[in-house]
């Protein structure tokens, strides 16, 4: 057996309390954020995002020690994909996104970074799984005919996973990826990032 063209995908959990972060208290900051900040995105689901407005997330007081931490993790996730001795990451564009109840976002790939990267504050119960969509997807005209609860991990062609307060996702920019509604009353609150390898 060859495999070829594998797509990782990390998930993992980080405290941010062991590096000094108050994540309840930016959290606070989040949401008022979201109530002083107009939003300028073309996205067709609703979701708040501090995308092209005067907020930004790498400017913020919080952001030198939060990122510090991801770039340890997205550098160790790059290792993967080769030799990181003489490289580093860098994060390129970091921004909040807040989905209320009904929001969502629709499938996209972020341009122009190797590594994207979801850290997720908030998380209520069935407020929408991230899901991923396989690279060949357009490409496969003609899908194999196997139930989808009986299907091995070659004939995937979406995978979603049910973060959780806490949890980091990492993967290749290139990948679609979109998020389903929020059914919950309360808001989904992440942070986004790029990451380039210099």
């Amino acid at each position: 057996m060859i495999v070829i063209f594998p797509t990782l995908i990390e998930k993992k959990s980080i405290d941010f309390k062991t590096v000094g972060i108050n994540i309840t208290e930016f959290i606070k900051r989040v949401i008022q954020l979201k109530s002083s900040i107009i939003p300028l995105n073309e996205w067709q689901c609703d979701t708040f995002t501090t995308i092209n407005t005067e907020y930004d997330f790498l400017k913020d007081p919080v952001s030198e020690q939060f990122i510090t931490v991801i770039n340890k993790a997205v550098f160790d996730f790059a290792s993967n994909y080769g030799d990181m001795t003489d490289k580093t990451i860098r994060c390129d564009s970091a921004w909040i996104n807040v989905a209320s109840s009904g929001n969502y976002q629709e499938y996209h790939n972020h341009t122009r970074s190797h590594f994207s990267a979801v850290y997720y504050l908030k998380v209520p119960p069935n407020s929408g799984n991230i899901v991923f969509r396989a690279y060949d997807h357009l490409g496969d005209m003609f899908p194999l005919p196997f139930d989808i609860n009986t299907e091995k991990e070659p004939a995937f062609r979406t995978f979603y996973i049910r973060p959780e307060d806490s949890d980091l996702i990492i993967f290749r920019s290139s990948l679609e990826h979109m998020v389903q509604k929020n059914r919950n009353t309360e808001d989904r609150i992440c942070i986004a990032m790029n990451f380039i390898v210099e």
